[in-house]
């Protein structure tokens, strides 16, 4: 295993190369630097399995010390232990929580613990790192649905949208009872499917975060009037009655999204 020690005390370096050598029976290579920059600039050019940090450096101090180390492309891919002098609970949690595998103070650790941290810590980075491949591989493939969503649902709805719109034709032609009948279904039916449509084009771009609403004048009572009159055959089919009706203290002009308060209103109806 090829270990990283910065430690700024010649003495401190000694010691923990002692302990390793005590209990690792050579599978510890340890290389050592005093500054952070020479730390960094070693990761740069060599490839190390872990860190082992001290807080207290000439050029960094603190939690700042491993928030600098972390920030390195590849430290942020190996295992972080922190082994300093400071027995300060607080900033164990600190450096835990940014991301440290372990909080080691110097006076309280032998070889036999710092060793077992090592491996540790190692099996631990690749689990995390795993994850978060993982992760990205899901996020990925749900972009991918999404954008799927959204292809599909534009590709269909150009075409029913014009369905729908001969369809309003029609009915306006002479038609006999049966012919006006069929023509009332295929409306009925275009209806829903753009409904359906329109949404899965909103859940595609909730999901990829895309979605904006508009803020403009919308005639909200004809806005009402139309999405019940697009429900108005699939409810009398069912034997229902459908009626709208607007409180007279709403004023005839509001400031809203049109297309998604008709997508709004189509859910309700839809799922009552």
């Amino acid at each position: 295993m090829n270990v990283l020690l910065i430690e700024d005390s010649p003495t401190d370096a000694e010691l923990l190369e002692f302990k390793l050598a005590q209990r690792g029976n050579g599978e510890i290579r340890l290389e050592v630097v005093s500054r952070l920059a020479d730390g960094l600039a070693r990761l740069d050019e060599r490839g190390f399995d872990l860190v082992l940090l001290d807080l207290s450096l000439p050029d960094a101090q603190g939690l700042g010390t491993f928030q600098k180390l972390n920030q390195n492309a590849n430290a942020s891919r190996l295992p972080i232990i922190v082994l300093t002098g400071l027995a300060d609970s607080q900033l164990a949690i600190d450096t835990v929580r940014e991301g440290a595998q372990d909080y080691l103070v110097k006076d309280e650790v032998d070889g036999r613990i710092l060793l077992r941290s090592l491996h540790y810590a190692v099996e631990r980075k690749k689990v995390q790192m795993e994850a978060l491949r993982l992760r990205h591989e899901a996020e990925e493939m749900e972009r991918r649905r999404s954008e799927f969503l959204a292809m599909v649902s534009h590709e269909l709805r150009n075409p029913m949208t014009g369905i729908l719109g001969y369809g309003h034709l029609l009915s306006k032609t002479r038609l006999d009872l049966l012919q006006r009948e069929y023509a009332e279904a295929i409306c009925s039916g275009a209806k829903s499917l753009v409904a359906l449509l329109n949404n899965l084009l909103e859940l595609s771009s909730a999901e990829a975060g895309q979605v904006r609403l508009e803020s403009q004048p919308t005639a909200l009572r004809e806005v009402l009037e139309e999405t019940v009159a697009l429900q108005l055959a699939q409810v009398r089919t069912k034997g229902l009655e459908l009626v709208a009706t607007v409180d007279p203290a709403i004023p005839d002009t509001v400031m809203s999204d049109p297309l998604k308060l008709r997508q709004v209103l189509l859910n309700l109806m839809t799922n009552a």
